[in-house]
């Protein structure tokens, strides 16, 4: 009689396991499927913000430099009409444009090695290609 039942037991139990095995399957796949939705709507709130950030960093530095156009406007020199002479926003337009643009990282750094690079020649810690091209042969003939 025990192994009969014994046998009822093993046999509920490995009912139990498959079932539990199905059920933790199907949860597992349900988790993972959540996972993703969570993480592409995390990704698309990501590229939401920085679309936002880029116009608002954009119409920061519009400001930016319409204010120093105005300022420069400003103290230029008389100002028959008004604080800024007159000018109107749709005037300062190509200024501001131009303000922006000279305001490029690219372009600061490349003033700013120019302006090391011509610093370094008129101190001699760089030499002309010329002088280079002298000293050169200078050693070649030698």
């Amino acid at each position: 009689m025990e192994v009969g039942s014994l046998k009822r037991i093993q046999t509920q139990i490995d009912m139990n396991r498959k079932f539990l095995f199905v059920a933790n399957y199907l949860i597992k796949t349900k988790q993972e499927s959540y996972v993703g939705y969570v993480d592409r709507r995390i990704k698309e709130n990501e590229v939401k913000f920085d679309k936002d950030e880029c116009i608002l960093r954009e119409s920061i530095i519009k400001q930016k430099s319409l204010m120093q156009c105005l300022h420069e406007k400003k103290s230029e020199g008389k100002c028959n009409f008004g604080k800024y002479n007159g000018a109107s926003l749709d005037d300062l337009a190509r200024r501001v444009e131009a303000k922006i643009l000279e305001n490029k990282p690219r372009i600061r750094r490349q003033r700013t090695m120019e302006s090391l690079i011509k610093a370094g020649l008129c101190d001699g810690r760089i030499i002309s290609e010329k002088e280079a091209q002298k000293r050169v042969k200078q050693f070649v003939s030698k």
